[in-house]
């Protein structure tokens, strides 16, 4: 395979191609040509593989995943003591002439790869701080890989691999201190010492009845919802959670491992390398959210794969534990971890609050108090709705400015990366950038705008959760939906009932004299019904804050409208639907929509109930004397 040959398309190509550079002993593993990411649920690092047959079944699960036009061939070069620099622009820093002497190179669809071997008793990391320049170019060492052939790009030569000089300058190169996307054997063994604390047994209930409800036999081989999804959704939610120390980790992982032996009991060889790859992306993903720890033997036993565990509550830990200590990204509004649906009539506000929360999420300011915490959030803010001056124009409000650090607000205008979520390939895209970002958060502001079928139609909604929605739970990363409210307020989200399928909170918001009220449905039994918000504006500058007192809803216009009627004719505000519908029938005065009727006369109901002197009159409109309340 020369340098200027394209790697044959198609399921023989890209497979043979994958095992050439493995038969000169390159360390290789399928990715998506378009996103450059590896199969869902593996750490690469743990998949890169020299052995034939594994890379053959490797090879084969991507073409079924993506399709045979969509696989490329990665190489993990730091398991075989290289490196490279990857040039993808045309101007080329100047100290390239003095390097590439020494290099093999890679064509690559935008540039090239100048490939090297590691200095001795270097490891290089990613890092670029100590190059002569910074622009231009990155480094991958033993955290990144390459491409090396696909269906978009030239091959790699492997044989040249062998004729790559030394990195002529190891004073450049900047020690390798992180992971990859995959923790090893003894990281592993580790992580299940570290994070054996528990709050009690009652925080694992989940899994066993997830198990029960989620997999569906008829589901095996099936995208999303097959059994390999399903462990690892399950596999990185209790490597999180253990790490929060609400149980061990050792516990959740010999409950799934006990599944997982069964449900593939048609296939033992599935019960090695493939749970292997998958356990080891879950703490890998976990560790490169906290401190790394001591390595442990890795020639320990691997004790984790027991099946030893109770299914039973120890009922001494479980009244020791607080019920009470629940974790929130913000308080009263956001909880730690969960997937919300905000929705609300246009011009409400939504947007603008939704906007605030991912601000002080990513300059880390607490809400509820305005304080500076030492616990930032990583917020993706997916925007298909203002422009650039709009976005200006909101952040000065806020009091935002060039002199605030917003490195850690991912802000996407005009996202093309971010369209067709309801599609596989987009969700690839999308996904590819989630991966190589890592955010906490996820916002899409608003749903209807990021999907390719009809919004109101209940299977676009169910592909958005499919391909996207359970990926990002796969991964452990809340993500919040901006809607709009259909023309029905009390009906909630615009368009189909599936749209609270995806979600385990939803807020509804209505405006209130103060700011706005939000209420709830949510599957989370410790989130407040009500939620008061108020809009404060001081010095030009917007803020937001949670109210403890109860404010009045303003209704919609159709809402008010009603309410001026009923006022005008003086109908008692104790009388039902039917009764008032009636009266006002009787006078000549249409009752109009059940659902606008019934709400007048609860907003009308709740402000004499509150202020029995309460008069609600439309501008130029005279009261009539009503009816006779007497008997009625």
């Amino acid at each position: 395979m020369s340098d200027d040959s394209s790697v044959p398309t198609g399921v023989i190509g890209i497979i043979n191609a994958a095992c050439n550079y493995a038969r000169m002993g390159l360390h290789v593993f399928p990715v998506h040509a378009a996103n450059k990411s590896p199969l869902p649920g593996y750490g690469w690092a743990a998949l890169a593989t020299t052995t034939i047959n594994e890379v053959v079944e490797d090879f084969d699960r991507a073409i079924q995943e993506w399709g045979h036009d969509f696989v490329s061939v990665a190489w993990a070069l730091g398991l075989d003591e290289c490196m490279a620099i990857d040039l993808d622009t045309v101007s080329e820093p100047e100290w390239v002439a003095d390097v590439e002497p020494a290099a093999a190179v890679n064509p690559t669809r935008r540039g090239r790869h100048l490939i090297f071997r590691n200095p001795p008793d270097v490891t290089p990391g990613n890092g670029i701080s100590n190059f002569p320049t910074h622009d231009g170019f990155d480094v991958r060492g033993v955290g990144g890989y390459i491409i090396v052939a696909g269906p978009d790009r030239p091959g790699l030569d492997p044989t040249t691999i062998a004729r790559c000089g030394t990195f002529p300058h190891p004073e450049w190169l900047s020690p390798y201190g992180g992971y990859t996307n995959a923790a090893t054997k003894a990281e592993v063994l580790q992580f299940a010492r570290d994070h054996a604390a528990t709050k009690g047994a009652q925080y694992l209930n989940w899994l066993p009845t997830a198990m029960a409800t989620q997999w569906h036999p008829e589901n095996a081989g099936t995208p999303a919802v097959g059994r390999h999804p399903l462990a690892t959704e399950w596999l990185a939610k209790v490597a999180d959670e253990s790490r929060l120390g609400l149980y061990p980790f050792g516990d959740g992982v010999r409950l799934i491992r006990a599944w997982w032996k069964q449900v593939t009991a048609d296939d033992p060889l599935r019960w090695g390398r493939e749970w292997e790859g998958m356990l080891s992306w879950a703490v890998g993903r976990a560790l490169a959210k906290s401190p790394p720890t001591d390595e442990a033997d890795s020639d320990e036993p691997h004790d984790l794969l027991g099946d030893n565990s109770s299914p039973f509550i120890d009922w001494p830990t479980f009244w020791r534990a607080d019920a009470t200590d629940h974790d929130w990204l913000i308080e009263g509004f956001w909880p730690a971890g969960r997937s919300v649906l905000l929705h609300a009539p246009a011009k409400t506000g939504k947007s603008l609050y939704t906007l605030w929360c991912a601000v002080c999420l990513a300059l880390g300011v607490d809400l509820a108090t305005g304080e500076r915490t030492d616990d930032p959030k990583r917020v993706m803010y997916i925007d298909y709705e203002m422009t650039e001056a709009d976005l200006k124009e909101r952040l000065n409000d806020f009091g935002v400015s060039e002199a605030h650090d917003l490195s850690g607000l991912l802000y996407s205008q005009i996202p093309m990366d971010f369209t067709s979520l309801d599609t596989s390939p987009g969700a690839a895209i999308a996904l590819g950038w989630v991966d190589r970002e890592r955010p906490d958060v996820v916002i899409f502001d608003t749903f209807g705008r990021c999907v390719d079928g009809d919004e109101n139609e209940a299977d676009t909604v169910r592909a958005f959760y499919r391909h996207t929605g359970r990926a990002l739970r796969d991964r452990q990363i809340a993500y919040l939906r901006v809607d709009h409210t259909g023309k029905d307020s009390t009906k909630g989200a615009r368009g189909s009932s599936a749209k609270n399928d995806d979600v385990d909170l939803i807020w509804s918001m209505q405006q209130t004299r103060e700011g706005f009220q939000l209420r709830s449905r949510s599957r989370v039994s410790w989130v407040p019904a009500v939620l008061n918000v108020t809009r404060t504006v001081t010095a030009n500058q917007i803020t937001f804050g949670r109210s403890a007192e109860i404010s009045d809803v303003v209704p919609d216009e159709a809402t008010t409208q009603k309410v001026y009627e009923l006022e005008a004719l003086g109908i008692d505000p104790l009388w039902g639907r039917a009764k008032v519908a009636a009266y006002m029938t009787e006078h000549g005065v249409a009752p109009g929509r059940n659902n606008v009727l019934a709400a007048a006369i609860k907003v009308r109901r709740e402000a004499k109930q509150r202020n029995p002197h309460a008069v609600f009159k439309a501008p130029g409109q005279e009261l009539s004397t009503g009816p006779d309340q007497e008997g009625q």
